[in-house]
């Protein structure tokens, strides 16, 4: 059976549940509350937006060899606290 095997972490954008870092920052900013960071917000991660996963995940199905893996991911590394501000 063919096929190619995608990876992608710390992906946002619309549906994502409440409890996830981003919609999480939105929803304390709109309530005027104060979000408490795990660590003091030290982490560091790379956040990707579900349409360029998306679209990396069609041409990768496209373009690719049977077999093959991909991490998808961008350049930019943040600390969440970073991301937060």
């Amino acid at each position: 059976f063919p096929a190619v095997f995608t990876r992608a972490a710390n992906v946002y954008g619309p549906g994502q549940q409440l409890y996830r870092i981003i919609p999480r920052t939105i929803l304390f900013f709109m309530l005027g509350r104060r979000l408490q960071l795990h660590g003091g917000g030290l982490s560091r991660r790379s956040f990707i937006h579900i349409r360029d996963v998306s679209a990396a995940t069609l041409a990768i199905a496209r373009e690719s060899a049977s077999g093959e893996t991909w991490h998808i991911s961008t350049d930019e590394i943040v600390t969440v606290r970073e991301l937060v501000e």
